[in-house]
Formats: C-alpha cells, sequence, structure tokens
C-alpha cells in the first residue's frame, strides 16, 4: 500500500483534492482541527489551508462538490467534533460525515467532542497496526480503544477519566469491512 503524506505547505485544499482524485485512495487520514456547528451541522467544518496557506473552513456541506472518492476509500478525520451529528426528520445524519459519505466513502472513523492529540495519535496508530493486519473495522477500533484504556488505567493519571480518550472514536459504515475488501472493490474499478 503506497502512503502519500501531505503534510505543512503540502496540506493545502487544491493539492489535497488532486492527490484524493489522481491516486488510489484506499485510506484518507485527516488529523488537523474540526468543529460541529450546532445551528447548522452541515456548516461543521475541518480547518485546512487554501492555496495562499492561509487557514481556511472546508464545510461540509462543501465536501461532495470538492471531493469525489472514485475508490472505495476509508475516511479517517483524526480531529474534534467530526463525528458529531444531529438528526433530523427521517433520521438522515448530518455533519461532517454526511459530506463524506456523499462524497462516495464507504466508512469514516471521526470524534464525537474534543480530544487530545497525543492519545489519538496513540489510538489511531493502534487502530492502523490492528486494521492492516486483516482485521474488521469494528475490531480494530474496539482493541485500539481497549488499548488506550488499558494504557490509561496503569497510568498515575487515572484522574482525568479515561472515556475522554477513548470514548470519542465513532464508526459510520459496515462495520465488517476489511481493508482487502476496500483494495479489492477499488481493483475492480
Amino acid at each position: 500500500m503506497i502512503v502519500k503524506e501531505l503534510l505543512n505547505e503540502d496540506a493545502y485544499s487544491s493539492n489535497i483534492i488532486n492527490h484524493i482524485r489522481d491516486y488510489d485512495c484506499f485510506i484518507f487520514h485527516f488529523s488537523g482541527h474540526g468543529e460541529f456547528n450546532s445551528i447548522t451541522p452541515n456548516l461543521s467544518y475541518l480547518i485546512i489551508l487554501d492555496d495562499d496557506l492561509n487557514s481556511k473552513r472546508l464545510y461540509g456541506n462543501e465536501i461532495p462538490e470538492n471531493i469525489n472518492f472514485t475508490n472505495p476509500a476509508l475516511v479517517i478525520l483524526n480531529a474534534c467534533e467530526t463525528g458529531t451529528v444531529a438528526v433530523s426528520i427521517g433520521d438522515e445524519i448530518n455533519g461532517l460525515c454526511r459530506g463524506f459519505i456523499q462524497a462516495g466513502s464507504k466508512g469514516i472513523i471521526s470524534n464525537s467532542w474534543s480530544v487530545f492529540d497525543s492519545s489519538s495519535a496513540d489510538l489511531i496508530k493502534e487502530f492502523y497496526k490492528i486494521f492492516l493486519k486483516g482485521n474488521s473495522i469494528s475490531y480494530s477500533l474496539k482493541e485500539a480503544r481497549r488499548h488506550i484504556r488499558k494504557k490509561v488505567r496503569n497510568s498515575k493519571h487515572d484522574w482525568f477519566g479515561d472515556l475522554v480518550l477513548w470514548g470519542s472514536y465513532v464508526y459510520y459504515g459496515n462495520p465488517a469491512l476489511r481493508i482487502q475488501e476496500i483494495k479489492s472493490k477499488s481493483a475492480q474499478g
């Protein structure tokens, strides 16, 4: 599997969109800042850079207009409040996740509330370690959560409450999905 990192000044909006469009994007991983808009959930956003390297908001309702996953993709939004949703009449979810679903994502891992950089990085590293061995998304996320819970409970900082560190992660999509299925469906076109 090829990994293409877009870091710092390379992580500007048109470069991100071009890489999603031009490469076989099995997994799209975003680490950064996000915010849920409780008044207008589809105006929840990720903070990215514009082409002049200034901060820019990528709103949930803009995602399907700007991003089209041509390959089955797992989206990981490792940022605050990216998985927070509002449910409207008809049980439709509204928020950032809806935009990624409309853009063609087959599954999304995101956060329901604010997260800490260190614990979120630890959890996602553990998730990848388990998921890339061929385990399902649901099993991999469950075991990554368990890893963080155990790590926190064994530390002297248990006073903070471990739920805050691991409980924020939610998944929208087929829980049985495995990396092999994502790659094989992508290869079929």
